[in-house]
């Protein structure tokens, strides 16, 4: 979803989930008008183009990748209760570190695409 810059404080990003492609993007049935904060209306974010039924309906949605993602975090403890090591290196482009419990030890290694 994109996010409405428009509105104020951090409502830019408080708005409506976009569930389907709907009136009110099937987050509401009542008047546009009354919503709290609007749906979102941007051109390649609306809810026309992205939301959550066809999102499942994608395999390389984000909403999948999020999904293996936190399959992945449950499999390993150590990626929300371990000890936070970094790892040696003068590369400064590459992030990695180590994450361990007495149980595991995940290296984890993220360099810039492209």
């Amino acid at each position: 979803m994109g996010d409405n810059i428009w509105l104020d404080d951090r409502n830019g990003v408080r708005t409506p989930m976009q569930w389907e492609d709907a009136p009110n993007a099937g987050f509401s049935t009542a008047d546009p008008a009354r919503l709290y904060l609007p749906v979102i209306t941007a051109p390649g974010y609306g809810p026309a183009q992205v939301n959550v039924a066809s999102q499942k309906l994608d395999p390389g949605s984000l909403y999948h990748t999020i999904r293996r993602m936190i399959a992945i975090r449950k499999q390993h403890p150590a990626f929300g209760q371990g000890k936070l090591e970094w790892a040696p290196g003068e590369d400064r482009s590459i992030l990695a570190f180590f994450v361990s419990t007495p149980q595991e030890c995940i290296l984890a290694v993220h360099q810039p695409l492209g």
